[in-house]
């Protein structure tokens, strides 16, 4: 599940980072904070105050008891787990328009697709604006001849 909390302080906060939850899944064995995003608990100051969202189990819910909260989603790995599902038992072709927006696509996907565009129509071209941070290129369709 995913909770909020509103305007707590950073007692709560680092409370809360420290409960343990299986299902996160994540390499330390703790809940899954979510906002505030990127903020290690153990580095807040002891002045902060702020909104908390996080994602935790049956752990979590005990410790929330103390706490003002809100739950915002009640069973977010039973969705996980149906959305992995769906995807799996998906066909989507690639280079389908008609498909290809209707799901998360990763890098080689959107690569494929625009390669796909660029050699379909006339005058148009696949370009590089940059690179990723893992030294990856950035693409883009130039519609136009290549000089303009």
């Amino acid at each position: 599940f995913v909770a909020h909390l509103e305007d707590v302080g950073a007692a709560v906060l680092k409370e809360i980072a420290q409960v343990p939850c299986k299902d996160c899944k994540k390499d330390d064995g703790k809940v899954d904070m979510w906002d505030p995003d990127a903020m290690e608990a153990e580095y807040v100051p002891a002045g902060w105050k702020g909104n908390v969202d996080v994602r935790g189990g049956d752990e979590l819910r005990a410790v929330l008891k103390k706490f003002n909260h809100t739950i915002l989603h009640s069973d977010f790995e039973e969705d996980i787990k149906r959305e992995r599902e769906r995807i799996s038992k998906a066909v989507f072709d690639v280079a389908d328009p008609a498909t290809f927006y209707e799901d998360f696509r990763n890098y080689d996907e959107i690569y494929k697709q625009l390669e796909s565009i660029s050699q379909t129509y006339a005058n148009v071209s696949l370009i590089s604006i940059g690179q990723t941070n893992l030294q990856k290129p950035i693409n883009a369709i130039h519609f136009g001849n290549k000089d303009s």
